[in-house]
């Protein structure tokens, strides 16, 4: 998966795997900085390469993300990825 930096209070990263898999990095919380654990890290399943582009070009990237992708599990299934 090809990851890049995002501007965001919520998401460190986000990365795309065609077809249709989107990665999200959230940033550390605090219990993850205690520890010297990385943020969570989440698959989201059927995103196509058009909402992508919307995601990173929203002026909220974290409110995109929550309004149109995190809202909706039946449309775009996730996985949590382990460490």
């Amino acid at each position: 998966m090809n990851w890049q930096p995002i501007e965001s209070s919520q998401i460190a990263e986000v990365g795309f795997e065609e077809p249709s898999t989107l990665g999200i990095r959230f940033h550390q919380n605090k219990s993850q900085i205690l520890n010297q654990q990385p943020g969570s890290v989440y698959h989201y399943s059927n995103v196509s390469p058009e909402l992508l582009t919307a995601l990173v070009e929203a002026v909220s990237v974290g409110e995109f993300f929550g309004e149109h992708i995190k809202k909706h599990p039946e449309l775009y299934p996730y996985t949590k990825i382990e460490a």
